[in-house]
């Protein structure tokens, strides 16, 4: 989960070419680990179920979602899940891989607040 990585686009690559309909393209704020500690940041992962995969940066991810909201301290009011189709149909209409939601798109990286 490094800032300024390739997580829209490989996740948002990743569920173009899924063969799965079941899964969810996923936008969302995470907190940051090692020397990103303490920074929330926007990311994308992809979801079958209560499994999240995560290809970005080279990785190859796939962890029970419990563990992974855990780690990444996940911020759940923030998250926006897209099928294939809405995928596409963002991609088409935004001409980026996202964010493409109003409160993700404006988010800046910044160091979390007190109680959040």
């Amino acid at each position: 989960m490094k800032e300024n990585g390739d997580c829209f686009v490989a996740a948002g690559r990743y569920i173009l070419y899924s063969k799965d309909d079941n899964e969810k393209l996923v936008h969302g704020v995470v907190e940051g680990q090692d020397e990103l500690y303490g920074i929330l940041f926007t990311h994308a992962w992809v979801e079958r179920g209560n499994i999240c995969i995560d290809k970005s940066n080279g990785e190859n991810l796939e962890l029970p979602k419990n563990v992974y909201y855990a780690l990444g301290k996940v911020r759940e009011k923030y998250i926006k899940k897209y099928s294939k189709i809405e995928t596409t149909k963002n991609l088409l209409k935004f001409e980026h891989w996202g964010p493409w939601d109003e409160t993700l798109l404006s988010w800046e990286p910044r160091k979390k607040k007190a109680g959040e």
